[in-house]
């Protein structure tokens, strides 16, 4: 058998030499320990095979992976990773390569490294999807060129917009992204280079290079994930993001940002996809069976989320670190950096919207909005507003349905810039001349409709009122709810507390669907103190409510006596998922994802199995199996 050569990139001198020697005479080791040495001798010699440890440099090997499938694109490459390494090996490699994991099994490295030789995938560059053949040839030319264009400071959009044009389906796609009532356009716009000087160079890159890897990888098999509907709900996305951004600030230039962070916020998953396929597809059956975040399960199985790795990719095509901040954390935004409305926030903020007004039910955990981030930018108050808005703009072709205007008006109450809910259908810069034009026919006769039925009110209450002033004897009995609790002082009174128990919970759940508002409520806010001021002062408990303080006094104290203290019960604790794997095996109890040692709800984990975790609950053993389905 012929000698093989092998460059042996490893600073750790130890490691090399039990690799020469698990390799073997067949083979002839050439180590190295930095990428600039590695780099020389592949310019210098030839290699049928390259091993790298993917830590070696700064601030990793992905440069000298990516050069040396430029400079000898047949020899085999093969890295050393550990599992938190694996997403950004997916987002920075290119090409073809082989993974060994971390710590080496020596005895198997060289079956492995002579297996992957011998197989016909050996030596050919694939694209990042091995499913997608060669799609390079089927991609549109425009794209290149576009892209090629963008790279001179003098180019013009009248030139993009030239370039576009031989591309019908690219030109669909810049034409639907300038349909937008908040930009103010005067109609639809049916030309390429009109569409670009409304988007902006920097959106239409963003829209050529999601166009450009999604067509790279739409052969992507993954039954999980179909990239069509990814590109339709980040379209979506972005449309709400920028919209929103002009809602409130009607700043062209950052809702331009904001719609190009949204058409990339999630490709990060087709790059999970491509590289992990079987992997990541277990990772989504989780996701959609389990009550857990799929971007908390990337995030234990890869070492960073879909959002993160995406934002990598964004990186490496030199998009502006908003957009990469956007894509990195729209799941999770970071507190404390921001104090006002960013691309970050409006994609945040768009992606959580969208699948509230699109849901399809495929996961457990929908993404949700960070109320202490919103918070922090003072614009909390502002989310039903956005909501009601861009629902209405979801069904323009619907009438208006009486359960959505208290949502409306509830909205533009609230403290913040001037609101207008049915502004869906007007551009922005109108907004001053729409609202000085309020006194149209129909807004004319709203009014005309509420001061009717204000005054019907009003003299509702006038006469209420009297009614209870000339009858003495009713109104000491009518409302003596309020003062019962003096009369059988000394005895609890459960029938109260339990009604109003609820209210604690209505008044949380108000954050994204406020409660409809009452046209009576200020007219009932006034006329009631005062039919409750005309009750006499000396309120004496009747004598049915005191005989039945004395004659139940007995029963209550022996009722309040046997009710024994009931121990609290401990946490309880459900298995959602396990990660047996590695040297490292992990779990997600309760939602939350813990290794061996760590703690969830009071509990510590002391062991992870295949099928089952044992927990240490103050000294006590508990086991919690996964279910059986």
């Amino acid at each position: 058998m012929a000698t093989k050569n092998i460059l042996v990139a490893i600073a750790d001198a130890q490691a090399v030499v039990e690799i020469d020697q698990a390799l073997g005479e067949e083979w002839l080791t050439t180590p190295v320990a930095s990428e600039a040495d590695a780099l020389a001798l592949l310019d210098a010699g030839s290699f049928d095979a390259l091993l790298v440890d993917f830590n070696l440099g700064e601030p990793d090997a992905s440069e000298l992976l990516n050069q040396s499938l430029v400079k000898c694109p047949k020899m085999t490459r093969f890295m050393l990773a550990y599992e938190a390494d694996l997403a950004l090996i997916a987002a920075k490699v290119e090409g073809d390569h082989e993974i060994l994991p971390q710590p080496l099994e020596m005895a198997a490295l060289k079956s492995r490294i002579e297996n992957s030789l011998a197989s016909p995938k050996a030596g050919a560059v694939k694209p990042q999807n091995p499913s997608a053949g060669s799609t390079e040839d089927e991609i549109s030319h425009v794209y290149a060129e576009v892209l090629q264009a963008l790279e001179s400071s003098t180019v013009s959009c009248r030139q993009i917009g030239a370039i576009i044009g031989h591309d019908a389906a690219l030109t669909q796609e810049v034409l639907r992204l300038t349909r937008s009532a908040y930009l103010g356009l005067p109609g639809n716009i049916t030309n390429p280079i009109e569409a670009v000087e409304v988007l902006g160079l920097e959106t239409v890159k963003a829209v050529v290079m999601a166009r450009r890897f999604l067509d790279e990888h739409r052969h992507l098999n993954s039954c999980y994930l179909s990239p069509d509907k990814l590109w339709q709900h980040s379209l979506n996305v972005a449309q709400i993001a920028r919209d929103l951004v002009l809602f409130e600030t009607r700043n062209r230039a950052l809702a331009s940002q904001a719609l190009a962070a949204g058409l990339l916020h999630d490709l990060g998953k087709i790059v999970l996809a491509t590289n992990f396929d079987d992997l990541y597809g277990r990772v989504h059956s989780l996701a959609r069976k389990q009550p857990v975040a799929l971007w908390d399960v990337e995030k234990e199985m890869f070492g960073a989320n879909h959002g993160e790795i995406g934002a990598c990719l964004l990186g490496m095509w030199n998009m502006s670190g908003d957009i990469v901040d956007a894509a990195a954390f729209h799941h999770e935004p970071p507190l404390g950096e921001h104090n006002q409305l960013t691309p970050l926030a409006a994609v945040h903020i768009a992606n959580v919207l969208e699948h509230q007004l699109r849901p399809d039910n495929e996961f457990q955990v929908l993404p949700v909005v960070s109320t202490p981030f919103l918070n922090q930018l003072h614009l909390l108050q502002r989310l039903p507003v956005w909501r009601a808005t861009f629902a209405n703009q979801r069904s323009p072709e619907k009438p208006a349905q009486p359960a959505d205007a208290p949502a409306s008006q509830t909205g533009n109450q609230l403290p913040g810039p001037a609101t207008a809910t049915w502004t869906s259908t007007a551009a922005p810069e109108n907004e001053p001349q729409r609202t000085a034009s309020s006194t149209s026919r129909s807004q004319t006769r709203g009014r005309v409709y509420a001061g009717t039925i204000a005054a019907a009110l009003l003299l509702a209450a006038a006469l209420f009122r009297l009614k209870w002033s000339s009858d003495d004897s009713v109104s000491v009995n009518a409302r003596t709810l309020e003062h019962a609790e003096p009369a059988v002082a000394g005895f609890p009174a459960p029938s109260l507390e339990p009604a109003l128990a609820p209210a604690p919970e209505v008044a949380a759940t108000t954050d994204l669907a406020p409660a409809a508002p009452t046209p009576t409520s200020d007219l009932a806010s006034n006329a009631l103190p005062e039919v409750v001021a005309l009750e006499p002062a000396a309120v004496a408990a009747p004598p049915v409510i005191a005989e039945a303080a004395v004659t139940n006094a007995a029963p209550d104290t022996t009722a309040s006596a046997s009710v024994a203290p009931v121990k609290a019960e401990g946490p309880t604790f459900k298995l959602n998922g396990i990660f047996y794997g590695g040297s490292n095996p992990s779990a997600i109890v309760n939602g939350k994802a813990v290794a061996v040692g760590e703690s969830v709800n009071g509990a510590t984990v002391i062991r992870i199995g295949q099928s089952e975790v044992t927990l240490d609950l103050h000294g006590e053993h508990q086991i919690v199996r996964l279910p059986v389905r």
